[in-house]
């Protein structure tokens, strides 16, 4: 029947159930099989796990709130909001479920069923095997993930330090279509071993000056764009977006295997093992590969540091301000007659060097090597002054 404000105890089967205004409070064991909650109006679950309780269909535009209890959902339609702070609220049904607005500060979201929300904000947030798709995303804490998919199809924003540990397949997605605002430092985590979880970029991702740490693969065509004083901490993974946008901000990868379409701007990349590659252009202020290999289809770079490991031209030129060959290999393209055109290169340290398939013209040349031989090998490759050349 419909009321203002009343508490059920004990065990019940309500087969209708409409709340006009007020809070209806379930607290044991109840049945409903239908539930209308209007605007204004609250339907409220509380009690310990096992408290069960078991909803067919509801609706409206008034607020669930699950405070505890074990909560089953067979429909949920454009429901007004779900506020979810402690137990667990399962969806169950045989098709998707659909909630205006949810706010999770506590509980978990369970059941297997498809869930679309409109705005969610996640501050302390358990999600497990439920495929989650929210149109406006608002990370705002710690977030677990289990089993299944969170998608944000048009747009994301990270308003303080937070970070989502996916576990068990557990994968996050962002769509073609949304974007990603961060301004907080955002850390991308794994748990467990079964199965590895997955963190996609097909839209855009932006960072003015928060620190965004990921150590989940990850792939996708989307942009990460990454703002002064920001720097993005690759670790362990296998890395692959469309493009990277740098404005003074730096890409530190530890052990990863990176693949990018472009990059662009004024920023700094660090690379210490596996591979750095980028399809097409790579402009930087500052590169500097500690060892593995690296390569770009048209690199223009102002400052560039070879440690050790390989740097390849894939394009037929490149250019580079200040070259420091500590040592490792400096190729081309035996198909392209690369051109690699360096204002001012220095030679230095013991380790062994090697330009191989490549045109190498410079400005200046500097060897500064101690005590220790300088070691330049050459293979099909050609080093001369562009002095000599006018």
């Amino acid at each position: 029947g419909q009321t203002d404000s009343f508490t059920v105890l004990g065990d019940a089967n309500i087969f209708t159930l409409s709340v006009v205004s007020g809070t209806v409070i379930l607290n044991d064991n109840v049945t409903v099989s239908a539930t209308t909650v209007g605007a204004g109006a609250t339907v409220d679950v509380i009690g310990p796990a096992s408290s069960i309780r078991k909803f067919g269909s509801v609706k409206g535009n008034g607020v669930v709130h699950v405070q505890g209890g074990t909560n089953s959902f067979s429909s949920l339609v454009s429901v007004g909001a779900v506020q979810l702070s402690g137990g667990a609220f399962i969806v169950n049904g045989g098709q998707a479920s659909t909630v205006n607005t949810l706010v999770q500060s506590g509980g978990s979201i369970q059941g297997g069923a498809a869930l679309v929300i409109g705005t969610a904000t996640l501050t302390n947030a358990a999600i497990v095997s439920t495929p989650v798709s929210v149109s406006n995303l608002i990370i705002h804490g710690f977030t677990q993930v289990t089993g299944s998919p969170l998608t944000a199809t048009s747009s994301a924003v990270i308003e303080v330090d937070s970070q989502f540990t996916l576990s068990e397949g557990a994968s996050f997605i962002v769509g073609p279509n949304a974007l990603v605002t961060q301004s907080g430092l955002f850390q991308i985590l794994p748990s467990g071993t079964k199965i590895p979880p997955l963190f996609i970029n097909n839209g855009g991702w932006t960072s003015s000056t928060s620190d965004l740490k990921v150590l989940v693969t990850t792939n996708g065509n989307g942009l990460f764009q990454l703002g002064s004083g920001a720097t993005m901490e690759v670790t362990g993974i296998t890395f692959t977006t469309g493009s990277l946008s740098l404005t003074d901000a730096t890409v530190s990868s530890v052990s990863s295997f990176i693949t990018i379409g472009s990059v662009s701007g004024t920023g700094t990349i660090q690379s210490n093992g596996q591979s750095f590659v980028v399809s097409g252009s790579l402009q930087a202020s500052s590169v500097a590969i500690q060892n593995g290999f690296a390569s770009a289809g048209s690199p223009s770079i102002t400052s560039f540091d070879l440690k050790f490991g390989t740097f390849n031209i894939t394009g037929t030129a490149g250019s580079i301000s200040t070259l420091l060959f500590e040592g490792g290999s400096i190729g081309g393209s035996p198909s392209s007659s690369t051109v690699l055109t360096v204002g001012s290169l220095t030679i230095t340290g013991s380790q062994p060097k090697t330009l191989a398939s490549i045109s190498t013209v410079f400005s200046t040349l500097n060897m500064t090597c101690d005590v220790a031989q300088c070691q330049l090998f050459t293979s099909k490759a050609k080093l001369s002054s562009s002095i000599s050349q006018r």
